[in-house]
């Protein structure tokens, strides 16, 4: 953030010093023993989130920590924080990203979004997970009223809220779900208010447990423009 942290003779540094879910941009300088300088471009860094598995603040420019990437991209636009967020932006094709999670499979996780709904005129995916089959397990979406609404689609139920996302502006979403066969539970918050009516237990979400997070949507023939920032996933409450 423009003022020297440290100078050292060799080609590697760790600051140890940051805070989690923080932007810092940073810069290198070299010099030789003449005291001639010449220094670096500028990076911009967002730091995981305490506690969490994955965080992307997307202040890489790209979405290059992804596993796989499909018709999103980094944007200026629109970001929550810093420079950077993602979008997906349809009218018909898939836009998508899933992102495989450290450390194996899981049964409870918390994943968490801020987004920014542009446009939509269809039924629109948020957040998800999916297991190590490839499988989707359970979605937080846009209904076609831009309700929120959940897919599970391991028990082929669909339940849809009485709360309205809201538009052009940035809104926190979180989708918490606990794996366990026909005992599994699944509820969502907005704004860090509980989405009552999609608090759900004794739900059928399979024995298959979460094995990585899904962002955007992987369906085709829909119409949304939609930004993503600050998206992570941890097994404890953000």
């Amino acid at each position: 953030n423009g003022s020297v942290i440290a100078s050292v003779a060799g080609t590697s540094y760790t600051d140890s010093t940051v805070s989690p879910a923080t932007t810092y941009t940073y810069q290198v300088v070299a010099y030789d023993a003449a005291g001639n300088t010449t220094p670096s471009g500028t990076l911009m860094v967002n730091t995981p989130a305490a506690g969490a598995l994955f965080s992307d603040g997307f202040e890489t420019g790209d979405l290059s920590q992804w596993s796989t990437v499909a018709g999103m991209a980094a944007e200026t636009a629109h970001a929550h924080t810093g420079t950077y967020g993602a979008e997906e932006s349809s009218t018909g094709l898939a836009t998508y990203a899933y992102k495989t999670l450290p450390g194996g499979a899981y049964s409870q996780l918390y994943g968490t979004a801020w987004v920014y709904v542009a446009s939509r005129s269809t039924s629109a995916n948020l957040i998800g997970f999916r297991s190590s089959t490839g499988a989707s397990i359970m979605n937080l979406y846009l209904s076609p009223t831009g309700k929120l609404a959940l897919r599970n689609n391991i028990g082929a139920v669909t339940t849809t809220s009485a709360t309205a996302m809201p538009t052009g502006g940035w809104h926190q979403v979180t989708l918490h779900v606990v794996v366990s066969g026909t005992a599994s539970s699944v509820d969502v918050s907005l704004d860090g208010t509980p989405v009552t009516d999609l608090s759900l237990t004794g739900q059928n979400m399979g024995t298959n447990l979460v094995t990585s997070l899904q962002m955007g949507d992987s369906s085709t023939g829909r119409t949304y423009d939609i930004y993503f920032d600050d998206v992570s996933v941890s097994q404890t409450a953000p």
